[in-house]
Parts: structure tokens; C-alpha cells; sequence
């Protein structure tokens, strides 16, 4: 019986230090870069068609489109010449006239 309520005891002893510890988060880094958009309707999915623009600056109009002109992602980890458009926070379209 002792060796069960020394195990319990050691259970209950794991659960409660682990209770109380958090799990350290990686900081977010603002590594986001302004991709320009070089295709068409058919081709907006697939990162080869952006490319990085040169002045980190959106030159498209926040309007009305179907389009993307410009997207704000992250970098892919193995070519960081396209997005990773999994992780975009802004997209700017081109105009619809």
C-alpha cells in the first residue's frame, strides 16, 4: 500500500510543477515583406509569379479588385525571392477599370 501512495504522491507532484510552468513562445519577429504580384487571375496561388519589391512600399491603391497587385508575407524558409502565402497580413488589389 505504501508503494501505491508514493507513486500517487509522485504523480500528483509531476502534474502540479507542470501545472504552473509555461511554455516559452517564440518573440515574433516583423520580417514581413512587400511581394508585387506578376500573373494573372489563375496564377495568384502559386508563389513563383510575385517577386520582392525593391522599396518596401505598397505603390497599389486600397480599393475594389479581383487581383492581388501587392501582398505583404512572410518570406519562404528555403527562397526567400517568394512569399509564403500562408502567412500574408495584407493584400492590395489592382483596380477593377
Amino acid at each position: 500500500m505504501k508503494k501505491y501512495l508514493i507513486c500517487l504522491l509522485a504523480v500528483g507532484l509531476g502534474i502540479g510543477a507542470s501545472a504552473f510552468t509555461t511554455v516559452k513562445k517564440p518573440k515574433p519577429t516583423d520580417n514581413y515583406l512587400w511581394f508585387d504580384f506578376n500573373g494573372g487571375l489563375l496564377q495568384m496561388w502559386d508563389p513563383n509569379y510575385y517577386s520582392v519589391d525593391n522599396n518596401q512600399y505598397p505603390e497599389c491603391y486600397m480599393g475594389l479588385g479581383l487581383i492581388y497587385c501587392e501582398i505583404k508575407a512572410l518570406p519562404q524558409e528555403y527562397d526567400a525571392e517568394h512569399p509564403d502565402l500562408r502567412n500574408v497580413v495584407s493584400i492590395r488589389y489592382r483596380p477593377l477599370l
